[in-house]
């Protein structure tokens, strides 16, 4: 599968991982946008635009916690960082695409 022409215009951040990147793309305010894909809105994608994997959330996504991811970047210690609006902090696996809530800010 990969990323459609409407993903591909919407991607707002990326961080390169050599033959991969991770995306985020800024679907925050879209209403053709399923919740499903607001929620999960980070892909790896190969130089070909297919889709390696979509984030997933599941050992530490409260269930009232219902918003997208508006940052993405890599830090200092090589670690793919990503926050959602409601300011809680994930690093995120760049193999399997698993998020780890890992702190809060605001």
């Amino acid at each position: 599968m990969k990323l459609g022409e409407k993903q591909i215009e919407k991607i707002y951040k990326h961080v390169d991982l050599g033959n991969k990147q991770i995306v985020m793309l800024d679907v925050m305010g879209d209403k053709s946008v399923s919740i499903s894909e607001k929620l999960a809105n980070i892909y790896c994608i190969d130089q070909e635009k297919n889709i390696i994997w979509q984030v997933s959330e599941i050992k530490t996504k409260p269930p009232y916690d219902n918003d997208g991811f508006v940052y993405l970047s890599k830090n200092d210690q090589g670690k793919i960082i990503a926050d959602r609006f409601s300011g809680f902090t994930y690093e995120i696996n760049p193999d399997t695409g698993e998020a780890t809530r890992t702190g809060f800010h605001k």
